[in-house]
Formats: structure tokens, C-alpha cells, sequence
């Protein structure tokens, strides 16, 4: 009996072993056809899940490296320097090469000088009130004079020397006021105008304004175009320069108080006095200080005579 049992599971196993079909459990099963071919597709489908899922996770691999790559070049272009030295600035808006490497605003004349021009605030500009030195000039007296800078535009105003233009004269700077006395660019106002900026007399020590400087008789601590307001200017109350021009350029007229000063603005009178054929232009007033010192107020008539 035990060499029938050992004989039988001698042939079973040999049979196991040459059969294409695997056995399972101490017997040969067969495999059908369609459980190797789910099976082979199952496997298939695995193999093109992973190898789908892995070429995605590379190509997301590839992006992040990439983007780390141009952050990476972000940075080198912030940490590489601009300049080293100033000359490796090359603009006037930036000259001068600052402790970080980065071209940044002048902070000193040397800054701007290649530039032909002066610092000032931090700008490389032509010039400044008190910086005139890049400007053209001429000889006076033997000695070289820059022309003034227009002291807002910050520009050279050619042809203009420094104390060269009348009272009740246009201006753009106070150096070039003080012709005859001392005189600042101020803005002036009348009726509640602006009318622009002129040389005015200043009032200096022990002088007022309605006393030494007819008919500037009205004090103003308007700062100039310079900033400066200390001491105060002396100011035209009832008129304006222009019609203070025609006055004393001895202006015709003809009977048209339109022709005097500002047109359409009350600040010049057109009188014929009796010691003259033609009509001139004059001053309306009100007192005597409101008139050149030469002059005296007409109060009958309001106007300065002669």
C-alpha cells in the first residue's frame, strides 16, 4: 500500500514537471487562454500606467529645473555688479558708482563733471543760482563773468551777466538784478493776478520801503526766485511794472488808458498835462509815496503828475 501512495506521487510529480501547465495544491491545473491574456494585459496596462505616470513625473522634474534655472539667473543678474568705478556710468541721471555696484544719483560736482554740468539735489543739471561755473560768459573789466542761471529751469541764460537788469525788469534769477541799487527776482501780483517775476528793490538797514523807495512803497516778505525773503522787497501797491516802464519811458498814449501798462488791466493812466500837446501814460495813485520821488499825486484826479 505505502509503495502504491509513493509510486503515485512519484508520477504526479513528474508530471508537474513536464507540463507546461503549473501545479497547485499536489495537482496540475490548466490555465485558459483568456486568464493569460487578461493577465498579459493587465500587465501590459501596468507597465504603460507607470511608464505614462514616470514620463510625467520627468517632465514635471524637467519644469521645476528649468524654472529653477531662470531664478537662478534672476539672481546672478541682480548680484553682478554694474560699475566698479564711476566712469562705468555712463548717464547723467546715474553717474556716480555707488558702494553696492549700482550706478546711482551724483552727490557731488565730480560726479557730473564729465557731463559738463553741476550736481544739485541729487541731479546733474546745468546750473544753479549759486553754481554758474559750467555757463559761457564774457570779459568785464578785464576779468571773465558767467552769464546767470535761470534759477528754476536750472539753465544758462545766455547774453545775461550778473547784475545787469533794472528795477521793474523781467528776471530769472536774483544775481542778475541790481543794476543801480540792490534787488532781488521776485514774483509780483496785482488784483489778485500773478504778473510774473521782476527785479524789486530791497529794503536795507534803517530804510523802509515808503520812505527811500517810491513808488515801491508796499513791504514784501514774498521769497524771491531764490528762495530768499530776509530782508523784505519793497512792492508796487497800486500798479505794475509794465505800467511803471511806460511811465517812466514817457510812453504816447493817444487818449487810451488801454495803451498804458497791462491791457485790460487798471494799472495805467493816459493824462495830457497841461505843460505838454500829447498824451502820456502815468500812475494812478492815491498819495504822494505812490509816485516816483520826482513826482506828486493829482488826488483830484488820482494819478501821478507829473
Amino acid at each position: 500500500m505505502a509503495k502504491r501512495v509513493l509510486l503515485c506521487c512519484c508520477a504526479l510529480l513528474l508530471a508537474c514537471l513536464t507540463e507546461p501547465n503549473p501545479c497547485r495544491q499536489g495537482r496540475c491545473d490548466e490555465v485558459d487562454d483568456a486568464g493569460s491574456d487578461a493577465a498579459t494585459s493587465k500587465g501590459d496596462d501596468a507597465s504603460d500606467g507607470v511608464g505614462s505616470d514616470s514620463g510625467h513625473d520627468a517632465s514635471d522634474g524637467d519644469a521645476r529645473t528649468d524654472a529653477g534655472d531662470a531664478d537662478a539667473d534672476v539672481h546672478d543678474d541682480a548680484d553682478v555688479p554694474q560699475c566698479t568705478r564711476t566712469q562705468d556710468c555712463s548717464t547723467a541721471d546715474a553717474p556716480r558708482c555707488g558702494s553696492d555696484g549700482r550706478c546711482a544719483q551724483c552727490s557731488a560736482d565730480s560726479d557730473c563733471e564729465r557731463f559738463g554740468k553741476v550736481c544739485d539735489e541729487g541731479q546733474c543739471v546745468q546750473c544753479t543760482s549759486v553754481k554758474t561755473q559750467r555757463c559761457e560768459g564774457e570779459m568785464v573789466g578785464g576779468e571773465f563773468v558767467h552769464y546767470v542761471c535761470d534759477s528754476k529751469a536750472r539753465t544758462c541764460v545766455t547774453g545775461v551777466l550778473p547784475g545787469s537788469t533794472d528795477l521793474c525788469s523781467p528776471c530769472v534769477s536774483d544775481a542778475q538784478c541790481g543794476l543801480y541799487v540792490p534787488s532781488r527776482c521776485t514774483p509780483t501780483t496785482f488784483a489778485g493776478r500773478s504778473m510774473g517775476n521782476y527785479c524789486m528793490p530791497v529794503a536795507q538797514i534803517g530804510e523802509t520801503c515808503s520812505g527811500q523807495h517810491h513808488p515801491w512803497n508796499a513791504p514784501s516778505s514774498e521769497p524771491s526766485v531764490d528762495g530768499i525773503s530776509d530782508p523784505p522787497t519793497c512792492h508796487l501797491e497800486r500798479t505794475t511794472c509794465p505800467a511803471l516802464v511806460d511811465k517812466a519811458d514817457g510812453k504816447r498814449c493817444g487818449a487810451d488808458s488801454n495803451m498804458c501798462g497791462l491791457p485790460n488791466v487798471a494799472d495805467g493812466i493816459c493824462v495830457q498835462y497841461q505843460s505838454q500837446p500829447v498824451t502820456l501814460c502815468t500812475l494812478p495813485c492815491t498819495a504822494d509815496n505812490e509816485c516816483f520821488s520826482v513826482g506828486t499825486c493829482n488826488t483830484a484826479q488820482g494819478y501821478c503828475y507829473p
